[in-house]
């Protein structure tokens, strides 16, 4: 597969893909994308990060940003917004 396209088949796949992780896709669909996966690598790791996402943002506690970097950062925003 050219690496600059995507075929329907990735492009459908991508559109459900948060449905099919949650095990709520229809079983026809479902099982088309399974059948997808089993031939296209692209969709595979999309599959195997999307799942590594959510055990890690599932598992790892949220610090509170300290003030001096939050005031950095929209300081930095503001700046690129006004360049604009």
């Amino acid at each position: 597969m050219d690496e600059k396209h995507e075929c329907e088949g990735c492009l459908e796949f991508l559109e459900v893909l948060s449905d099919y992780h949650d095990g709520v896709l229809d079983e026809v669909v479902a099982t088309k994308l399974e059948m997808h996966m089993r031939e296209c690598a692209r969709c595979k790791a999309v599959v195997k990060t999307f799942k590594q996402t959510i055990v890690h943002y599932s598992t790892t506690r949220c610090e509170q940003v300290p003030p001096h970097v939050h005031q950095g950062l929209m300081s930095a925003l503001k700046r690129c917004m006004e360049d604009e």
